[in-house]
């Protein structure tokens, strides 16, 4: 029976070292490098004599050199494959992931870049904060006002003017700043209408719409920033409009467009048709 028990466990397998990597969960900037280090352990959790690790692994989004250094490329993530040797024993492999990720904030691009407002006019201030590789980050921007008599803005961005006169308003986000200068002008608006090239049109054509706000004695004014907003009537289909007017559905539907200026705001109709196919 003795010899029995011997037996079985004579022939029983050794089992296999193992790698530890370390960190085994790790970011890397993009631009950035990283150091992984492994041990090749035992069942016993001791360090195997003798035993050597290779490194392979990267791509698109980085690289691994012979020692384990990740070079971090492009956001996205690097495969790390981590192979070790030892006199006597079975070669053992992991992998790790290494996620490549931005760098810190280096500039905010402000949108609109210049305001113009009459007294009591309203724009959102809206920001894409960058790093130094132009990767775009998802940090959350905080505005001010350098002058809350001429413009006051939230922390969110929504600007409102106040007084006649020039505000700097300032975005931050990490080290990172940016500002725009916004001017109010005494609000001597009394219309406003909105025109476009087009009241049909198919799906994917560009469209420019027009906002012409007029003084009391009918004159044109010249200079303010128009704020554009679109809808799809009963909420069915898809469409964007951009600051300077230019519109694009995706969509087949009846649209409202609307144009605010100081206190004056007004709306056109457009309607968009299926693209006949095969045609351009």
């Amino acid at each position: 029976m003795i010899s029995l028990i011997l037996l079985m466990s004579m022939q029983q397998p050794p089992v296999p070292p193992r790698i530890e990597v370390t960190p085994a969960q790790a970011d890397v900037q993009v631009g950035r490098s990283l150091q992984l280090s492994a041990k090749v352990l035992d069942s016993a959790g001791a360090p195997v004599p003798g035993a050597r690790v290779m490194w392979f692994g990267g791509g698109f989004n980085g690289s691994v050199d012979s020692t384990g250094l990740v070079r971090g490329g492009y956001r996205g993530s690097i495969r790390v494959i981590a192979i070790a040797t030892a006199p006597g024993a079975k070669r053992v492999t992991t992998d790790v992931k290494v996620r490549v990720v931005p760098g810190p904030p280096a500039r905010i691009e402000l949108r609109p870049a210049t305001t113009t407002l009459p007294v009591g006019g309203r724009v959102t201030v809206v920001g894409t904060v960058f790093t130094a590789q132009n990767d775009i980050r998802t940090d959350t921007i905080t505005f001010s006002s350098a002058s809350h008599r001429v413009a006051s803005v939230t922390s969110e961005g929504q600007l409102v003017a106040v007084g006649p006169g020039t505000a700097l308003i300032t975005a931050k986000a990490g080290g990172a700043a940016g500002t725009v200068t916004v001017k109010v002008v005494p609000n001597t608006l009394a219309s406003l209408t909105v025109t476009s090239s087009a009241s049909t049109v198919r799906t994917g054509d560009v469209v420019r719409f027009t906002a012409t706000p007029k003084d009391r004695a009918g004159r044109s004014v010249e200079g303010l920033t128009v704020r554009w907003l679109v809808a799809a009537v009963s909420n069915v289909g898809t469409a964007v409009i951009d600051d300077d007017g230019t519109f694009v559905a995706d969509e087949q539907g009846i649209y409202t467009v609307t144009a605010m200026v100081g206190t004056q705001s007004a709306d056109a109709v457009i309607r968009v048709v299926p693209r006949a196919v095969g045609r351009g």
